[in-house]
């Protein structure tokens, strides 16, 4: 299996696209439900339509977080 992601340097991604760093494309009911803290770093996204694996959803997008506890 085969992922490309793409280093988000000045928002060059299309919304929903596959990306590492930058930020998420969330949203915008996550922000006014402030699900997000402080303490957390975005680390990365990958839009499900980019991978082919049989055992996730062929839709949606995986979040990648960091946050020190």
């Amino acid at each position: 299996m085969e992922l490309k992601l793409t280093l988000m340097i000045d928002d060059e991604t299309d919304l929903g696209e596959s990306h590492i760093l930058g930020c998420p494309d969330v949203p915008a009911k996550w922000n006014d439900d402030a699900i997000f803290f402080n303490d957390e770093v975005f680390v990365g996204q990958i839009n499900l339509k980019d991978v082919e694996c049989e055992s996730l959803p062929k839709n949606g997008i995986l979040y990648f977080f960091f946050a020190r506890l």
